[in-house]
């Protein structure tokens, strides 16, 4: 009888352990999925990234990460419902997971809803009063909604937070505008823009990053900013071509003809 007992003792030992096998298993998996979004993500592929996500998520419900990056992932494709809703997946899970909470007002702050968005602020902001982030992206909506001392105050504490002057800030954004983060390039230039208004180049380049993101109307009046700035910049959405070179080459073969009319002779 013991020898039963030990034999079936032995027997959920063993199954226990397979188990327990398996779960880490799939929890790896869905890390590896995770992270290899994240490596895409930094390229910009935003799609690619997306489906990695997906999987991560798939395979393990539970993976607050996966879903907080699935949301980025949708906000960047202009997918803002389903980033919402990803977000939510997150905080779902955990309630005070402050990323999720920053990124759903950033999602909401795009999509015009600009109110919800200052709750969501306001919400990482309890739970994190130094997120330099969070500060700036609060001064942003009350700078739209037309409350400027309280977006003046905001905007300090974003810069107290985080010590970068607009030359960084600039940088920052050309960084990303090369490696096509368009997003993140337009974020650093708003910071650089705030610190010093006076920059031309972030605004230029900010029209730029809104132009390949297709937001043409927003592009020309971050343009023509610029130009207002530094009159010796143009605006490529309004710069015609010349039809000069054309003229040139056409210009060219005549003479060449010319000259091999008069060699003939």
């Amino acid at each position: 009888m013991e020898g039963i007992v030990n034999h079936r003792a032995l027997i959920l030992i063993v199954i226990l352990l397979i188990g327990g096998t398996i779960s880490a298993s799939a929890e790896k998996t869905a890390i590896v999925w995770n992270t290899d979004g994240t490596y895409l993500a930094g390229q910009g592929k935003f799609q690619e990234a997306l489906d990695s996500y997906t999987k991560s998520t798939d395979l393990d419900p539970t993976y607050d990460q996966a879903w907080n990056n699935k949301g980025i992932a949708l906000f960047y494709l202009t997918r803002y419902q389903e980033s919402l809703e990803a977000y939510d997946k997150a905080l779902a899970l955990d309630p005070k997971y402050i990323n999720a909470i920053y990124n759903k007002g950033r999602t909401l702050f795009a999509m015009g809803r600009d109110q919800e968005a200052l709750s969501e602020y306001t919400r990482a902001l309890e739970l994190n009063p130094n997120s330099a982030e969070a500060w700036f992206n609060k001064g942003l909506v009350l700078q739209k909604i037309g409350k400027d001392p309280d977006a003046k105050e905001a905007f300090n504490k974003s810069f107290i937070s985080e010590k970068w002057d607009a030359k960084k800030w600039y940088l920052r954004g050309v960084t990303f505008y090369e490696r096509k983060r368009y997003q993140e390039a337009i974020d650093a230039f708003d910071h650089a823009n705030v610190l010093d208004p006076t920059l031309s180049d972030a605004w230029y380049h900010k029209g730029n990053s809104l132009q390949n993101l297709n937001r043409t109307e927003e592009a020309e009046v971050m343009f023509e900013k610029a130009i207002s700035l530094n009159p010796g910049l143009s605006n490529p959405l309004t710069a015609k071509s010349t039809p000069f070179p054309l003229f040139g080459m056409f210009i060219g073969l005549i003479l060449l003809c010319i000259a091999m009319y008069q060699r003939n002779d």
